[in-house]
């Protein structure tokens, strides 16, 4: 139960701009497919229909198990976000999990979990980007982000999320109680983690920077020295080449497990199938013995379980000696086998 905990709550390119007609959904697919991540996992995690291992992989990358159970997760932002480095969103979001930043208590970095993924993928920018461009306002809904409209998303007044953590709290709050939340709900569909993990790592952005080699991106913005800032870079920055295997990417590891998992499954499945070709190989090895042996190897059998002093008795008969075993058959009228090993070749071949 708790290897698979532990894979539920594990969840929890360039980005592109999803448009249909005029209408602009920044970070929509992203959104939807990390969603879709978060659903499934938590499907597997109520049903039990996943394995100890996804369960907990789940349970500590949807949020941790310092944080209570699911439940107490969807309820409020969590206080982590509260603290100097906690709410500068170009840290949390966008800088490497092994550097000097990383301090304070119950530090976040990009990767730390799905759910804080959401927060950095889904949250306004400074001044109600991307709702909000300099002194051009959104006012007919033409523009979302991550499928919500700036009033979900607390986007009015030119507020939003930044790297200095002097604002943005409320927005945080909305976009945790709007949209993280939301993903955290079962929504009853179930689906395969493996598939939806799959589409979710497809749609990342990847680059080999000269000094971190490894990174991806989910989200609008670049691969510059500071990315996801906010400021019309709405992302989250992966470094898959850290040095800490527990502060890698949540679906790195999650990938990790499924893997492993399937694996598993594989190997069990082909012992069970050995082990029924064995059983039933033992079941017709008795089966075997019990058959009658065919007519010409009863007669065999039954000469050759003769009592030896019988043939050594004929064989030192006089008429032995001078005429073959056929013939003296032929002239005394009497087989030489005597009568017990004779009916008992009899019994054999009935």
């Amino acid at each position: 139960m708790m290897l698979k905990l532990w894979m539920v709550f594990c969840l929890l390119g360039v980005g592109m701009v999803c448009v249909y007609g005029d209408k602009k959904n920044h970070n929509g697919d992203e959104h939807v497919l990390l969603c879709k991540v978060l659903r499934t996992a938590v499907f597997s995690y109520k049903s039990n229909s996943g394995s100890r291992a996804e369960a907990h992989v789940t349970y500590n990358y949807i949020g941790s198990e310092d944080e209570g159970d699911l439940e107490t997760l969807k309820g409020t932002l969590p206080g982590n976000y509260d603290v100097q480095n906690g709410r500068n969103r170009g840290i949390v979001c966008g800088q490497p999990p092994d550097g000097s930043s990383r301090t304070g208590e119950k530090p976040r970095w990009p990767g730390h979990s799905a759910p804080h993924d959401l927060l950095c993928l889904c949250t306004v920018g400074p001044d109600g980007w991307p709702f909000i461009s300099g002194t051009s306002i959104d006012s007919s809904h033409d523009t979302k982000l991550c499928g919500y409209t700036k009033e979900v998303l607390k986007a009015e007044g030119n507020k939003g999320w930044t790297i200095n953590g002097s604002e943005g709290k409320d927005q945080m709050t909305a976009t945790w109680t709007n949209v993280t939340k939301k993903c955290l709900e079962d929504d009853g569909q179930g689906g395969e983690l493996k598939e939806a993990l799959k589409q979710f790592i497809d749609k990342l952005s990847h680059t080999g920077d000269s000094t971190y080699q490894d990174m991806h991106r989910l989200g609008e913005g670049d691969f510059s020295k500071y990315p996801c800032g906010g400021n019309k870079k709405l992302c989250v920055m992966y470094y898959n080449s850290t040095q800490y295997e527990k502060l890698m990417p949540w679906w790195v590891v999650l990938a990790k497990a499924t893997q492993n998992e399937v694996q598993k499954q594989e190997k069990k499945k082909d012992n069970k199938a050995e082990n029924l070709k064995q059983n039933a190989q033992k079941q017709r090895q008795p089966q075997e013995q019990d058959q009658p042996l065919p007519q010409h190897e009863a007669r065999t059998a039954a000469l050759r379980s003769a009592p030896q002093d019988s043939q050594e008795n004929e064989q030192s008969n006089p008429e032995n000696f001078s005429s073959p075993l056929a013939t003296s058959e032929e002239t005394s009228g009497t087989f030489i086998i005597p009568p017990c090993t004779w009916f008992l070749g009899a019994f054999l071949m009935l």
